[in-house]
This record gives C-alpha cells, structure tokens and sequence, in this order.
C-alpha cells in the first residue's frame, strides 16, 4: 500500500513538470516569410507587413518577438491567421487585453497580442504554433512623411536576427511631381519607376536577414506647394506642404523693450553690475527711446516705463543695485504675451523654485540674460527659443559681443486669413517657420488662402495660395493626417487617461492600449472585449453589443471620480487632525464600464 501511495505521490509531483515540458513560453521564433507593402504620398506612408513565424522546437511554443518602430510610426491594425482566414485585432486597454490573453492561453486556446513596451519598442505574442509548424500576422503601421533638408523621408527599422526564407518587399508612391530616391538598406540598390499614376520599386529576396532598414525620400520642390483635397457633406478638406518663401530671421531694430527682472533671493549668485552694463550697453546701441520695467520674483513686485534719458538710466542702475533681493521665483506670473515691446530682456538664473514655470507665451523676441556660475541653462533655452530670441550667458562672454547677438529675430506664421472667410486651419498659432511646412484644414467652395508671417510687432510677408474644390485625395487622408498630428504629444504627455482614450478612439497602439485576437467568440464577451465585425452579429444574437462610445463615456467618468475621490481624501484627513468627531464626507462611487 505504501509503495502504491508514494507512486501516486511521485506522479503527482511530476504531473506538472511534464506539463510545462508540453509547451515553452516566451519563445525566439524564425520569420519564415515577411511580405512588405509601403504606400506613400506627400503626406503619410502606410506600412502593410505579413509575416509568417515558424517554430522549430519539438513540442509547441508561444511566439515572443520584439521590435522596433521610429517616432512617429503608429499601429493601426493587426491581425492574426484563424484556420486561413484573417481575424481583425481589438483594440482594448492594456491591462484588460493582457488578462484575457494570459488566462486563455493556460486553456490553449488562440491568442494574440501586440502592444507597446516603452517608446519606439513593441512586444507581439502568439500562442499556441505548434511543434515544426508555422502562424501568420499582419500589421498595419501609418505615419507623417516628415521634412528634413527638402526631403520627405521614410525609413522602417528592421532587426530580426533569424534568416528569413522569403522576403518581398514592395513601394509605391504617389502624386509627388518628383522622382523618389532609395536610401541605404534593402531599397539601396534599387530604383523608382513609372506605373500608371505612381512610382514603384520592388524587390523579391530568398534567404536574407532583415536587419536592415526600408528607407527613401521624395525630393520637394521650393517653389511647388502640394495640396491634397477631399469633399465630403458640402466641405473640401484639405493638407498642404508649403515651402515659404520668407526668410526665417529677420534683422531688428527695436525702439521699445520690455525688462523682466528677477528679485529672488538666488540675485546673489548672480552679477548683477554686469547684467546692468550689459542692459545700458543694449539700450545705447540700439537707440532705445522706451523702457518697460517688471521686478519679480514668485510675484511681480513692480512695474514701470521709463523713456530713455541719462537721468533715467542713472536712476534704473542704481534702483537695480540697491533693491532688496528675497523670495522665491516663478515665471508663471510673467505676461509676455501682452508686453508692449519690440523685444523682451529676461534677466534671471533661469530656476523656478514656485508655482507655473512657464510664462505667457510671446511672438516678440524674448531674451534670456544670465551672469552667474550656475544657472538652469535648458529652461532659459525653453523660455526664449519658442519666440526665436537668444539665451545669453554673460558669465563666460563680453558685454559688446552678448549685444552683438540679439540682433535678429525669428519670423512665424502668426495668423491666416482668406478673401471669403470660409478657411479654418486646424494649426495653434503662431507657428516657427520651417523649411517646408504642414498644413490642414477646411474650405467651402472657392477660396483664397493668405498666410502672414511676421510676428506681433510687424508683418514682413503674405502669401497667397488658391484653394479650389477637387476630390483627387482620399477621405481618410485629412483623418489619418490629424490623428498622426497628435500622436506624439499624446504620448509624450504622460497621462495614462489620454492614451487610453486615444487609442481606443482612434484605434491605435499606445503605452495603454493593446491589439488582441481572440478564437472563441465566448472569449470576447467572457473578457469583455471588442468583438471584431465578422463576430458582431454572432455577440448580438448572445445578446453581447459592444458599444466603444458608451466604453470611453464610462472611463472619462472614472477617472473624474478618481480624482474627486481623492480630493475626498484630502479633505477628510484635514477634517480628522480639526475634529476626531466630525462626520466625514465620501464621494458618489461609479463603477467602469
């Protein structure tokens, strides 16, 4: 009997070894087939990859393979090979679409799922391929044709490490007036040709590592502006690449300057007689007829304009060495939006120690003066690069030659305006003027289009384009565009509420939203998730609709609860520290969706 119970014992022990023996996770998988297809224009280059991962190992493995995406270039679909037919991916928060894929693959079930690590890098995940067999995907990746040095430039990173069996590769480009160029990497040997309405290049390869990249450019013209136009419901939606034909600086001769000066207590670390003399020295050589004066520190201590007379100027000098330097900083509390100046001098150390660290933003030059040994370089940068002005560091340059510097400004598209006034652009002006610009927007009829570039104290140009009502664009370009356009700043914001609402709104992978494929139909409303089209009439008749507006309604209503509950919080651990016995208040409870 005891022989019998230690068998059954030892089976039971190693009944799990042997389970975990059946299958591998995280496995390395071969590309066995990769079929590449890039459609470009001047605006955006969509990316349709399929791929085929085989599995060389005896017993069946889940698929593990990273890679790499540059900035910019955006997941917009993924599918996964279902008994030979493509199923579309659902697009879910992370944390939903990681459970469900990591409590179905425990019942072998098939799954899939591709989502984004950290920034640029990508994790996908297949389960089950089986033992010396093989599964297929696909992406869909979109992004900006983006401008550098009047080029429009493509590039798809590829770093597989295993060799790929068949490997195609095919480009085409469309409506650009020039000639695309291919650039180092697999394109480097090769060249564009005319098909029809477009321009094609294409390669077929057997046995290749694909661990170099897909990369062209489309050469621009100066003095050719692209314009794509769609109609849909009676308005024409537009995109331009424009290259202006105003400088991008410009030299100034200001007569009136606004002086922001700051009076923390950190002025002691600070040359003040220098910064002083560097000030006087820029009011004579540029012939300064008005002073506008702000003392701040983390609120502004005063204000004055003074006109330019030898007795002013003694007066300022000595009112600037002797104040009475205390307190914190905070530019916050700085309007350079309003200042009436040509030009704007900040004198600081560049440390906000208090509050909003930005101020008002400014089209007029802003300058920033420093003269201590330390100083927060990168915020002072931040503070006057936006408005094309100059950062100064008197600490380690002569006066004459600091001067010297601040002698241009930088020219921006403030403002538009149009002869019908039925042009309204989707841009936040003003806008810094680049070699080649990007612009979107809508029309009515016919219209004419006058950009002006300047700044708030003068305009130095207008440009004039005519829009006129065509359809030779597609209707999803103007969308894609405007979602591509806040990509980045989305990202980069770092609130996890505004990834979610954005990829699940738009359907696109982020840091908090993920692409899975699920098998069984019971899975999707079992977890909650989006079925895709060809499932949707099957969910109805289980009486599972899934509504991705009523989704997004109920997470915005979460996170506001999120944060009233913690103001809650807050509050009533003020009340407990006032009154052990007061009542404590509580916050309406809503569950999400």
């Amino acid at each position: 009997m005891k022989k019998i119970l230690s068998a059954v014992f030892l089976h039971a022990l190693l009944l799990p070894v042997a389970n975990a023996q059946s299958k591998l996770f995280d496995q390395e998988v071969q590309l066995k087939t990769c079929n590449i297809s890039i459609d470009a224009n001047p605006f955006t280059a969509t990316t349709f990859i399929e791929m085929e991962f085989y599995n060389p190992k005896n017993v069946e493995v889940e698929g593990h393979q990273n890679f790499k995406l540059n900035n910019g270039q955006v997941i917009s679909a993924f599918q996964l090979d279902l008994n030979g037919k493509y199923r579309d991916g659902s697009i879910e928060e992370r944390w939903k679409a990681n459970n469900a894929y990591s409590r179905i693959v425990g019942k072998r079930i098939d799954p899939a799922i591709i989502q984004m690590e950290y920034d640029g890098s990508y994790t996908l995940r297949i389960y089950p391929i089986p033992a010396h067999n093989s599964r297929k995907i696909t992406l869909t990746i979109d992004q900006l044709m983006l401008e550098d040095s009047m080029k429009l430039g493509y590039m798809l990173p590829l770093n597989f490490l295993s060799t790929t069996e068949n490997f195609s590769l095919k480009v085409n480009v469309f409506n650009t007036g020039t000639t695309p160029v291919c650039n180092k990497g697999f394109l480097q040997n090769s060249a564009f040709e005319i098909k029809g309405n477009m321009m094609v290049s294409d390669i077929v390869l057997k046995d290749v590592k694909l661990n170099q990249p897909v990369s062209f450019y489309i050469p621009l013209k100066a003095n050719m502006p692209l314009l794509c136009i769609s109609k849909e419901e009676g308005i024409s939606r537009f995109l331009m690449r424009l290259t202006p034909q105003v400088p991008k600086y410009y030299t100034v001769k200001p007569l009136s300057i606004a002086v922001f000066w700051d009076v923390s207590a950190s002025g002691d670390k600070r040359n003040i007689n220098k910064e002083i003399d560097f000030l006087e020295e820029y009011i004579i050589s540029n012939r300064i007829n008005l002073i506008t004066l702000t003392l701040f520190n983390q609120k502004v201590k005063e204000a004055q304009v003074l006109s330019v007379t030898t007795r002013n100027l003694n007066y300022l000098k000595k009112h600037l060495l002797n104040y009475s330097y205390a307190g914190a900083t905070c530019f916050g509390n700085l309007d350079f939006e309003n200042a009436k100046a040509d030009a704007i001098l900040l004198f600081s150390d560049g440390y906000n120690s208090i509050g909003k660290d930005l101020p008002t933003a400014s089209t007029i030059p802003v300058n920033c003066i420093t003269s201590g040994k330390t100083f927060d370089q990168s915020h002072l940068i931040n503070i006057c690069s936006e408005s094309g002005g100059r950062f100064i560091n008197l600490y380690n340059t002569e006066i004459k030659n600091a001067v010297n510097k601040i002698d241009q400004a930088e020219n921006f598209l403030v403002k538009y305006a149009s002869a019908l006034q039925s042009v309204s652009l989707n841009e936040n002006f003003p806008m810094k003027v680049a070699k080649n610009m990007l612009l979107s927007g809508t029309f009515k009829n016919k219209d004419n289009l006058q950009l002006i570039f300047g700044n708030s104290g003068a305009t130095n140009q207008i440009e004039n384009i005519s829009l006129q009502e065509t359809d030779h664009c597609g209707k999803d370009i103007y969308k894609k565009v405007k979602m591509l356009k806040s990509y980045d700043s989305m990202v980069n914001s770092g609130y996890w509420q505004n990834m979610v609402y954005f990829g699940l709104q738009e359907k696109v992978v982020t840091k908090q939203t993920s692409f899975l494929v699920l098998e069984r139909v019971e899975d999707y409303i079992k977890y909650n998730i989006a079925p895709p089209k060809e499932l949707e009439q099957q969910c109805a008749e289980m009486n599972y609709v899934y509504k991705n507006e009523n989704k997004i309604r109920s997470l915005k209503t979460f996170s506001e609860q999120d944060a009233l509950q913690e103001t809650v919080t807050s509050y009533n651990k003020y009340i407990k520290w006032w009154n052990a016995k007061e009542t404590l208040t509580s916050s309406p409870k809503t569950d999400p969706f």
